[in-house]
């Protein structure tokens, strides 16, 4: 159970602490070269900023447009195509972004199952050691042959997977909110780099929102700004 900072100290999850504005879940055995950031997101004013620092930002819906959730396992596991991206030099719209992952205490910031739990073990799972540990059970079943060969080519699939890097976005009674900008800034000046940054967050302005809310309360067709990321684990 996930529900305050100590845990963080006791080692029981796996995540630093940011400047008290996100938590960064690492993989235990390496530094990774991307980064996911889920939360809650939206373009509340025309500001954007200036790339300075060579990573390139990937958008998972179009500007305006709201993101339906895929499923972290799904994103984590598979390879989505942004709809959008972003690279050194070039400027982008500065999204505001809020806390989205549940704890076991408070369940109310998304529907879509997405846990601190289920973020620490996407993190520490040893993929490799328990693709070598299925195969060897594999050996020994005796499934039809087709089975067998699709099983092992997503076991090997699960063999050679490089986890990502996952920056959740943190809740205080001072500030339940921070900038998409101010946490690229945040992971810099703590020694984080990325060199890919997928941002798995909603880019609705105020308009854009107001209008997804109303369709989809009243069940309406049209005035619906959202796009799906098709995405499935690979394994």
């Amino acid at each position: 159970m996930f529900e305050n900072k100590s845990e963080i100290n006791n080692k029981t999850y796996t995540c630093i602490d940011l400047e008290g504005i996100a938590y960064l879940w690492i993989p235990p055995k390496k530094r990774t070269n991307r980064l996911l950031i889920t939360a809650h997101g939206a373009r509340l004013t025309g500001k954007k900023f200036l790339i300075q620092t060579d990573h390139d930002i990937h958008f998972y819906s179009r500007d305006r447009y709201s993101v339906a959730d895929p499923g972290i396992d799904n994103f984590f596991k598979g390879k989505a195509t942004p709809t959008e991206s972003f690279k050194l030099g070039q400027r982008c719209y500065d999204y505001d972004l809020s806390k989205y992952t549940n704890s076991e205490r408070n369940t109310s910031h998304n529907k879509s199952n997405e846990t601190y739990g289920l973020i620490n073990k996407l993190i520490t799972e040893d993929y490799e050691a328990d693709a070598l540990s299925q195969l060897q059970t594999l050996g020994n079943a005796s499934y039809p042959p087709q089975v067998t060969a699709d099983l092992v080519a997503l076991l090997n699939k699960k063999m050679i997977f490089e986890p990502m890097s996952i920056l959740t976005i943190r809740n205080r009674r001072t500030r339940l909110s921070t900038s998409l900008s101010q946490v690229l800034k945040t992971l810099e000046r703590n020694g984080f780099h990325y060199d890919n940054v997928d941002c798995l967050f909603c880019r609705n302005n105020t308009w854009t929102g107001i209008a997804s809310t109303i369709s989809s309360t009243f069940n309406m067709k049209r005035g619906r700004f959202t796009d799906s990321v098709p995405v499935k684990a690979e394994f």
